[in-house]
């Protein structure tokens, strides 16, 4: 939806990162407002990790219409390219990850705030571990009249809540289902479900559960995520805060244990060479074995627990933040109070690659979804509209009296059709962003070919109808703002001047003898 810009404040002096919705969405009402609502769910949020807002605006160039949000420069990658290595993190890392992430987003939930697009190319991580959530627009405040229409999916498909999944309301709950996903892909080294198309993913979150973490893995932390990703909102922790607090207990109880170990206290032969099966977690494969917290564990695998009834191993630490947090979240409030006032800015543009790698925030925006007739003509209406609202379309019905007029104004061939099978798209092929509506007419009724059993309307016919093949469009993701083709003018033909026939000779007479 928006292209991140690197950008140079002339009057404040400081690197920013820019970020202008794209040409072909500033004349849509319903995108306009969708980025107005993400610069103010930004603005009205103040947390360490999250990314801070400087400024918005809206402003005509060239003849067209530009609105852009100004955004503190992150000095980072995304976590997405952290992943993408060779090594994976630790368990400790993954664990300050995933703590300052659900306290950014817990700050974000208690100013009812539904981030609804959690992923790692979302967070990004600063050289001194600090992680920073970019990438609010497709937020939701909860007291706010929806943006997008009953049963639209919103959202990345690899972590897509259930719920985002079947087109219902999304909650905290769902922003901590979608960090519980990028916690798995942490400690698994892959995504816990994977297939071909985007819709098999979204069922599977909704159908599947997920395949086991590696043993190595120490329990509590596997059951601390699992609980995270569980089908039913209920059985989560409730919102960001909650699931940071859980994080904290277990990372507080693992590095004391750790130490422990570290440090063994000297105990009799006989004694340390028989230890407790029961009571020890598998080892980690860089970190020295630590033993399990039984209390715990029981209480992250419970079906769910309240804030106001912790289980007893979790209540002594469940609210307190890490001291460093407190002292950051003091170098926060003063730099928000030296960020106040208008910006004015210089831009530079350059692709949002190259923005990441100086640390601009990553806003790839809402994936194109391609829409081609050709795959679904033929089948029922109910399959194709559930595939393309799982995709984050909006489906609008259209049954049409099929003739054989109609077939060949679709572009059909003449040749039965059964009932409500589906005859075309509109837009019928195409890169549409998500919320679009797609118009999808289907056979009202069963229709049979003249000179074939029940011509007019008979009996219904499972046969499946050919398309009229049309071109296959790849669908490519770029940064790089769209050329708008400019009219060439052709030159009219020069006349061409047809030279006049020279006149033939008479011919001349020959003398008779």
């Amino acid at each position: 939806m928006g292209e991140v810009w690197h950008a140079r404040d002339i009057t404040l002096l400081r690197a920013v990162a820019v970020k202008v919705l794209r040409s072909e969405f500033t004349d849509d009402d319903t995108f306009l407002a969708r980025f107005r609502v993400e610069a103010q769910n930004m603005a009205s949020l103040s947390h360490l990790n999250i990314a801070h807002v400087h400024d918005y605006g809206e402003a005509m160039a060239e003849g067209e219409h530009v609105a852009y949000l100004v955004m503190e420069m992150v000095d980072g990658q995304p976590l997405s390219a952290i992943l993408a290595g060779q090594e994976r993190p630790d368990t400790r890392r993954v664990l300050d990850i995933l703590g300052q992430t659900a306290a950014g987003l817990g700050a974000a939930h208690s100013s009812g705030v539904v981030h609804r697009d959690v992923k790692p190319g979302n967070l990004i991580v600063r050289p001194d571990g600090t992680v920073k959530i970019t990438d609010f627009g497709i937020s939701r405040a909860t007291d706010h009249v929806p943006l997008t229409r009953s049963g639209m999916v919103v959202g990345t498909a690899l972590y897509l809540s259930p719920e985002q999944a079947m087109g219902r309301a999304v909650t905290p709950a769902s922003d901590v289902y979608a960090l519980g996903v990028v916690g798995y892909e942490c400690l698994a080294g892959h995504r816990p479900f994977q297939a071909e198309s985007s819709v098999a993913v979204a069922l599977a979150h909704v159908n599947q559960d997920p395949p086991p973490l590696p043993n190595e893995i120490p329990s509590v932390i596997r059951a601390l995520v699992l609980r995270a990703m569980s089908k039913d909102p209920a059985d989560r922790f409730s919102d960001g805060d909650a699931f940071a607090a859980a994080i904290q207990t277990v990372t507080d109880e693992q590095m004391s244990l750790t130490q422990v170990n570290r440090d063994p206290v000297p105990v009799p032969p006989s004694e340390a060479d028989v230890p407790a099966a029961d009571d020890m977690a598998a080892p980690l494969a860089d970190e020295p074995t630590t033993a399990e917290m039984p209390a715990v564990l029981a209480a992250l695998t419970s079906s769910r627990f309240t804030d106001t009834d912790d289980p007893p191993a979790l209540s002594a630490l469940s609210r307190d933040k890490p001291r460093h947090r407190r002292r950051l979240s003091v170098l926060a409030l003063v730099a928000a109070l030296l960020v106040a006032g208008a910006v004015t800015f210089m831009v530079t543009k350059q692709p949002e690659g190259a923005a990441n790698a100086s640390g601009a925030p990553t806003s790839t925006g809402p994936e194109l979804v391609l829409v081609d007739t050709a795959a679904y003509v033929g089948r029922p209406i109910d399959e194709v509209e559930a595939e393309l609202t799982a995709l984050g379309l909006v489906v609008v019905r259209n049954p049409v009296e099929v003739s054989g007029q109609v077939l060949q104004a679709a572009g059909l061939q003449d040749q039965p059709f059964a009932q409500n099978a589906v005859l075309g798209t509109d837009p019928a092929q195409a890169e549409v962003p998500p919320g679009t509506s797609v118009t999808v007419s289907f056979a009202a009724q069963a229709y049979q070919p003249r000179g074939g059993i029940g011509s007019g309307g008979g009996g219904a016919d499972n046969s499946t109808p050919t398309p009229t093949p049309s071109a296959t469009q790849t669908q490519t993701q770029t940064q790089t703002p769209r050329p708008r083709p400019h009219p060439t003018r052709t030159p009219p033909p020069a006349p061409t001047t047809t030279p006049a026939p020279s006149p033939t000779p008479d011919p001349t007479p020959t003398p008779t003898p």
